[in-house]
């Protein structure tokens, strides 16, 4: 399972990242704002902490 998950770290963030960017689109549409900002920020916030570290090796 941790081979899999280091050799598909990329793919498993930008997952992440949709479903949280995915659910605060969908929070607006419902009129709740705050939330759906946090989502999309969280989101947003994911798959760019991946951007920058996916170069660097520990």
């Amino acid at each position: 399972m941790i081979r899999w998950l280091n050799q598909n770290e990329g793919a498993v963030l930008k997952i992440i990242s949709v479903i949280f960017l995915g659910f605060g689109a969908g929070l607006f549409l419902v009129s709740e704002y705050v939330w759906a900002l946090e989502s999309g920020l969280i989101g947003v916030l994911i798959y760019g902490i991946y951007r920058l570290f996916r170069d660097v090796s520990i």
